[in-house]
């Protein structure tokens, strides 16, 4: 072979070689780089996300201490002269003369030996006159007044209930006009009397009424006669008195006998 092919078959050879030298070396280079490019984003992710968490942790803190309360508490500040003025202990003895000094008037009212009162103190209290009353029908009282239950609920039961046989002779309690006869679903017909002073006295369970209304009666007079229903256990009549249309247990104003 000659010198000049030796040579070109040389430089080819070296040529080639060459070429695949720079492109191995652009190959790695590029290899890393790309690594390199890699590993250089991860940290600035890890760091960007750790400041991240500074920050926030840093706004989470400042919120927080504005939210809490303050450290240190206002002072309880103590009135002593209101606390002295409360805690002050009332004179027992003071008070206890004070209500003997007005038991004392009162009962010298009553006996008619104190001031009489003037006529406005005397128009503002009520007149309570009392009744001198007879029992309007022979018989014990089977019911007297107060609260009862019925079919579930809760009814007062005003006045009392007078055992009597049926016919039995019913009389006015005392003096006075006649001003209601009606019939009534629970009581029957019934008489009711006014006697003035604001008194009035009810008649139950009655029949064969013997008076009209507006007719005056004295004490004892023949109202009617008991039927046979009653409000009680037995029969009889229903008896009702009313002060001021306020209802008043006959037995603190009669000498009843209870069965």
């Amino acid at each position: 072979m000659s010198k000049n092919k030796q040579g070109k078959l040389d430089f080819k050879m070296g040529w080639t070689q060459g070429l695949s030298w720079w492109k191995q070396l652009i190959t790695r280079t590029l290899r890393l780089g790309r690594r390199g490019l890699t590993r250089f984003g991860l940290r600035w992710r890890l760091l960007g996300g750790a400041l991240c968490f500074l920050l926030l942790a840093a706004a989470g803190w400042g919120i927080g201490r504005r939210i809490s309360p303050l450290a240190a508490p206002f002072p309880l500040v103590v009135d002593e002269k209101a606390m002295s003025a409360e805690t002050v202990t009332p004179d027992y003895e003071t008070l206890l003369q004070e209500l003997q000094a007005d038991l004392a008037a009162l009962q010298a009212r009553i006996n008619g030996e104190g001031p009489v009162p003037d006529a406005s103190e005397a128009e503002s209290e009520p007149l309570f006159t009392p009744l001198q009353l007879t029992v309007p029908v022979n018989g014990r009282i089977t019911k007297r007044s107060g609260w009862e239950k019925k079919a579930g609920e809760w009814h007062y039961h005003s006045g009392v209930d007078l055992s009597a046989a049926p016919g039995t002779p019913v009389v006015a309690a005392a003096a006075g006009t006649v001003g209601v006869i009606r019939t009534d679903v629970t009581l029957g017909t019934i008489v009711v009397i006014d006697h003035g002073n604001d008194w009035e006295s009810l008649y139950g369970h009655l029949t064969g009424i013997q008076v009209s209304t507006g007719q005056k009666v004295e004490q004892g007079t023949l109202l009617g006669y008991s039927a046979r229903t009653s409000c009680g256990p037995a029969p009889g009549i229903h008896f009702c008195l009313y002060h001021q249309e306020n209802p008043v247990d006959p037995v603190t104003m009669l000498n009843l006998v209870q069965e």
